[in-house]
């Protein structure tokens, strides 16, 4: 669905780490599946994981993504406008919250390893765009 691979594989304080990603992800983004057999399927509480997000490369793999899980029957939000991409939200049977936005290649692609921090530009989506002195401020 997501078309990712196994990039990599370790052990983590006695758990198999397995890394999935896309060679061409644009942020250079990984996904890491610990195995753990010992505890509860879902346990809410301090250090859950609220939700995780997944990308699309654009709007044609969104809708993909969609027809995959209606076809599943999952719980979904339909797609959504937030500005700067589309996302879509569902739960899967162990109802963890999973996210799926489009990727944008619009920004600046930063190489995180040697940028400044100071020089990557922050973006704003327009309703906030009046708020930027302030929001800037307290970064």
């Amino acid at each position: 669905m997501f078309d990712v691979q196994e990039i990599s594989q370790f052990e983590d304080n006695g758990y198999q780490v397995t890394v999935l990603g896309r060679e061409d992800a644009l942020f250079g983004q990984t996904l890491h599946l610990y195995e753990d057999r010992t505890r509860n399927l879902e346990e809410m509480g301090v250090g859950a994981i609220q939700h995780i997000a997944l990308n699309a490369r654009d709007y044609s793999e969104l809708l993909a993504v969609e027809e995959q899980i209606i076809n599943k029957n999952f719980r979904y939000s339909g797609i959504k406008n937030r500005e700067f991409f589309q996302s879509l939200y569902y739960r899967e049977p162990n109802n963890l919250l999973i996210e799926v936005a489009t990727e944008q290649t619009d920004f600046q692609k930063v190489d995180m390893d040697t940028a400044d921090f100071a020089a990557i530009p922050l973006y704003l989506p327009p309703f906030l765009e009046t708020r930027r002195s302030f929001i800037e401020s307290k970064l």
